[in-house]
Formats: structure tokens, sequence, C-alpha cells
């Protein structure tokens, strides 16, 4: 996230309303609840994605069309994104200030709806009957990876960690025989395209940025341990994680593209998830869009 305090002593970004009027908003606040929005999202509770969107309605963030993006954008520039249906299409302007010169910028946020290109969800059943310890014994693991290479760690749940607080018996040690368990999971892309305005009026694309929520719901009816697996236990639990790449939506990178005339690129690009003694649940491929062609 970009934030003030990551600035060198010569910059500054100034977030505009809808009305182009400056205000003491941060882009790492817009950024921070919009994280919180697509959790609930990816948790499927809607009212609290309606909740967050009019937060950030109020904070000077825009719903736009693809229509009438095509119109600010120019069409010519990135192909038909006047065809953009399924993501919700947002605008953030703000001014940029870095060696004594001021700059138009432009982000477009696209985040997903359940039609979107940018949601990804599916069921997995897995069982396993290796036995090791409850501390040891893995029933869920996900881990992001960016077009980089580099990985973001985000779940790990051992069989204690998931059962113990329904199993008051079951220590880190105690052998865990068998587990049978679904997971359900929802996956949801979240991105901020930045422009910086041209001394012509162009808006030039110089920065492509995504980041990606998880969640997990792991279901487990069948749970054995103890000795000859003669106890049983059964739970139900939900696993939130978010995954960002470093410098999501650094204005300074964004400048830094703009200058070299090339743009950069920070994204996620997958999601693994595995299950009960790492068994894949799933390798979520993410669609990592570097420009809005590639959303719907």
């Amino acid at each position: 996230m970009q934030n003030v305090s990551a600035f060198s002593n010569d910059e500054k970004e100034i977030v505009l309303d809808s009305n182009g009027d400056e205000t003491n908003t941060t882009i790492d606040e817009i950024n921070a609840i919009i994280d919180l929005q697509n959790e609930a999202f990816v948790e499927e509770n809607f009212s609290s994605v309606k909740e967050y969107e009019n937060q950030l309605n109020s904070l000077g963030v825009q719903t736009v069309t693809g229509s009438e993006l095509a119109k600010i954008i120019g069409e010519d520039q990135v192909g038909s994104i006047a065809k953009v249906k399924g993501a919700t299409m947002k605008t953030v302007y703000s001014k940029y200030t870095t060696g004594g010169k001021t700059y138009d910028v432009m982000r477009v946020l696209a985040t997903p709806t359940t039609s979107s290109n940018l949601y990804k969800t599916g069921v997995t059943a897995l069982k396993s009957n290796t036995s090791a310890q409850a501390k040891t014994f893995s029933v869920l693991k996900t881990i992001g990876k960016t077009v980089a290479g580099e990985s973001k760690a985000g779940k790990a749940i051992s069989a204690y960690d998931f059962i113990k607080s329904v199993a008051s018996d079951i220590s880190s040690t105690t052998t865990v025989t068998s587990i049978s368990s679904s997971y359900t999971w929802n996956t949801a892309e979240t991105c901020s395209f930045v422009y910086f305005k041209s001394p012509s009026g162009l808006w030039v694309h110089s920065a492509s940025y995504t980041k990606a929520s998880c969640t997990v719901t792991v279901v487990v009816p069948t749970l054995k341990y103890g000795a000859n697996g003669a106890k049983t236990a059964h739970r139900t639990a939900t696993y939130t994680s978010t995954f960002t790449p470093a410098y999501y939506d650094s204005t300074s990178k964004a400048y830094a593209g703009y200058k070299g005339s090339t743009y950069i690129s920070q994204r996620i690009k997958s999601v693994n998830i595995t299950g009960v003694s790492g068994k894949t649940v799933k390798n979520v491929v993410l669609t990592c869009p570097y420009n809005m062609t590639m959303v719907n």
C-alpha cells in the first residue's frame, strides 16, 4: 500500500474528492477499505460489501462504466474497455508532487462481482489415513505467488489448531490417524491501474497492481485421533487471507514507470491451496490482468 510515510522528503500525494477538491484521505486508507471489502466478498458477506462501497464513495472513489472509462482514457489506447461488464470499475484522482513538479494521477480500480473473471470458486473433498502428531498433521495451507516468483504466506492450520476448540482432550502431540474433509474455496482479485496525465492531456498507463483474497471453508465430519483412532471429532471453520505483492499501488513506482516509458507490474498470479497431509485442494490460476482489457 502507498502511504505518506513511504514517500521521500520531496514527495507528497493528495487525494481528490469527486468534485476535484483536496482531501485528507490517503491511498493507504482507500486500499485498507478495499481489502476489507474484498475479504467480505469472498466470505459472501454482501451486506458488508455494500457498506464498504458506501465508505469508498464518501472518500471520493467514483464508480464508472467501461464506456465512461473508454472516453476518459481513449479507446485506442487499451482496446475495448467499453465492453467491461462483470467487474466493478472505480476511479480515484490525486495530485502527486515530486522534484518540485506536480502531476495528475488517476487510479482505475477493478473489484470483483460473482460474474467477473476476477472471482473463482470451487469445492474439493479429500481424505487422509496417514498417522501423525496433531501439530504436524496439516489441514490447510494457502500460499500466494507473484508474477516475480515470490511466495506470500497465508494460512497454515494443523489438525491441532483446527480441532482443539471442540476436543478438549487432544494435545499437540496426540496422534491423528485419519481425516475426511471438504474444502469450499473462493478467490477474488482487486486491481489498481495507475495513470499519469501527460503534458498533451493524454492519460498514460504506467503501472499495474493486483492482489488477491482467498477464503476456505473446511468441513471435517470425521477426525480420528488417540490410540488406534478410537476417538472422533468434527468441526467446520472458515479461514481468509489476502495476498499482496511488494510495492502494491506505489505511486513512486508508477511515476518511475511513467518517466521510464514503461509500466511497472506487481501482481499476484496464483493461490495454492493444500489440505489434509499436504494434498492439493486447488492451485487457483488467477486472471492477473496487466491492463483493463483483461478484466471482465
